[in-house]
């Protein structure tokens, strides 16, 4: 009989060891191919971004464009939130009439007014100035249309916020309070 050179013992080791190699093959392919995947999109990008010199080939240019169109609705919607300084109190003034109006409280009166000095205001924002309005209820006013009026005007576009409001329950009337003139703060161009 012929002797096998191989034993069992030796097959067993050559079997491992292919095993292991394959093993360092496949994890040295993810490797590689991870880093070629990240330096490829890191390519595209600064591609994309750094061509503006005039380069731009029309897939590029069809990209901005759609770009550009994309944001003007963001950029319409964000200039709503600021009313213009030029008309903003005939237009506030509107707005809060016929917010009392449908929720069936009266203005008694509507004047521009200095900022309250206890009112801390936003951080500012470049280009953004902040007005006042002092408005005057007429009393006593039901607590719950007087909250559907603050909800109206903090939820308004273009942006108000309420600063300053003081009210004393209304004797005789459940239900109703006395409130003295609310600061508005609106924001303005």
């Amino acid at each position: 009989m012929k002797k096998d050179s191989f034993s069992a013992t030796s097959l067993r080791s050559l079997l491992l060891a292919s095993v292991v190699l394959i093993a360092v093959a496949i994890i040295g392919g993810f490797y590689f191919a991870g880093v070629w995947l990240s330096d490829s999109a890191a390519n595209s990008k600064t591609k994309n971004y750094t061509s503006v010199s005039g380069n731009l080939n029309s897939d590029q240019i069809v990209k901005r464009q759609e770009d550009v169109y994309n944001h003007k609705a963001v950029s319409a919607k964000a200039a709503s939130f600021i009313a213009s300084s030029q008309t903003f109190e005939s237009s506030i003034r509107q707005d809060l009439t016929k917010y009392a109006t449908d929720i069936g409280i009266s203005i008694t009166n509507f004047s521009l007014a200095q900022k309250p000095s206890v009112v801390t205001t936003d951080v500012p924002i470049a280009g953004v100035k902040t007005q006042f309005v002092s408005v005057t209820l007429g009393n006593p006013v039901e607590f719950t249309k007087l909250l559907e009026f603050i909800q109206a005007i903090e939820t308004n576009v273009p942006k108000m916020k309420l600063t300053g409001i003081s009210m004393d329950s209304s004797s005789g009337q459940s239900g109703s309070v006395s409130v003295k003139p609310i600061i508005i703060e609106v924001y303005t161009e």
